[in-house]
């Protein structure tokens, strides 16, 4: 059963939206990741494989219409199922549970965290106060989709808690320059930038993201020894990335 924390107006789009907790009960099966709480932002229109109400949570991220989100969104219908029944659990209640206060928190499984404005967030970490946490947003840019919709950018206060997900080089250097650590998918042969590792729990198989704990934006402060991740293309939409992200360069020029 999911936990809804939050439900209100996209700050993408002004859409429907909810955020949830998965896993709040029950370990993760998750294999990559480890054993996280799963947050899930998805919107109240439409299961999450619903492209066109997925612009709600997600924005104008390049990856959606061109299905190669990492997300295997047809595995959630259940957890959106149980997030449309489920009543909002005051911020407080949830965080005095054992597993929240435990466990690492990945903010990601589902949508963009900076789909739910920012007061909602402030809430989540002086409230939960996680030790540890992956969190990524696409939207710290302004981004135009498929539609010719643009998408408002996030504030810049996100890079405290979150990785910008950059689809190039060159928007790596633009998030860089906003004050974000950044997370890179890059297709084969995969050339790494100075300051960037290959995601741990791709590179070794000992290292969970649970474990790992590097996704986590400017949480170690302003040490400049800390790297930026890299995420080599993989599954079934690897080969097309790079047509994706070339036609969004140009929507979003």
């Amino acid at each position: 059963m999911a936990t809804l924390l939050w439900q209100g107006a996209s700050a993408q789009n002004g859409g429907p939206i909810r955020l949830s907790a998965c896993c709040v009960t029950r370990a993760s099966k998750n294999d990559k990741t480890g054993d996280c709480i799963q947050y899930m932002v998805s919107s109240e229109a439409a299961p999450p494989v619903d492209a066109e109400a997925g612009r709600d949570a997600c924005g104008g991220c390049a990856f959606l219409e061109s299905k190669v989100c990492y997300v295997n969104k047809s595995r959630l219908r259940r957890a959106w199922d149980s997030n449309m029944r489920a009543e909002v659990e005051p911020m407080a209640t949830f965080a005095a549970r054992k597993r929240v206060k435990r466990v690492s928190h990945r903010l990601g499984m589902e949508g963009d965290p900076g789909s739910v404005p920012k007061r909602v967030w402030v809430t989540f970490f002086d409230t939960v106060v996680p030790k540890r946490w992956t969190s990524f947003i696409h939207n710290w840019r302004e981004r135009t989709d498929e539609q010719g919709t643009r998408y408002p950018a996030a504030d810049p206060w996100f890079a405290q808690f979150s990785m910008a997900s950059v689809d190039s080089v060159e928007e790596r250097t633009a998030a860089k320059a906003l004050g974000f650590r950044t997370a890179r998918v890059a297709t084969a042969p995969v050339e790494l930038q100075k300051g960037e590792i290959v995601c741990p729990a791709i590179a070794r198989d000992d290292v969970t993201c649970a474990s790992c704990g590097l996704c986590n934006g400017r949480a170690f402060g302003k040490r400049t020894t800390v790297k930026d991740i890299v995420f080599p293309a993989h599954g079934n939409g690897a080969s097309k990335v790079d047509a994706a992200v070339a036609a969004a360069e140009v929507r979003n020029a």
